[in-house]
């Protein structure tokens, strides 16, 4: 992936489906089947699926302890809120936001890292 060392397949798998039209046991046989395909990128993001990132969680476990195998991008997302005036809520770009939003993810992931953060 650009002049880094990562290997990146030439299909990624997006999982923002994970929690919503496909529970564990459906993500954990699409993780299993792209991974047998040889697809090695997988795309989620904390707002996928909900609040409180159902997707990363699902895929996380759909994963394992192929953790060491795989990229895991992710992203956190701007809060929908809206002020009185019409103003999306301001803190969202903060370093105590985006610092508890990775931590989260990386609860959520059951990882100790993300390969690729996307803010």
């Amino acid at each position: 992936m650009g002049s880094s060392d990562l290997q990146v397949s030439v299909v990624g798998l997006g999982c923002n489906n994970f929690g919503m039209r496909i529970g564990q046991d459906g993500a954990n046989a699409v993780v299993d089947k792209a991974i047998e395909l040889g697809v090695n990128f997988f795309d989620t993001a904390e707002m996928y699926a909900g609040e409180h990132g159902p997707s990363e969680e699902i895929l996380g476990k759909a994963l394992g302890d192929r953790r060491g195998d795989v990229i895991i991008a992710t992203k956190f997302g701007m809060p929908t809120a809206m002020t009185p005036t019409g103003i999306q809520s301001p803190g969202s770009g903060t370093r105590e936001y985006i610092t508890n939003a990775v931590t989260n993810s990386l609860q959520r992931l059951g990882t100790a890292y993300i390969d690729l953060y996307m803010v």
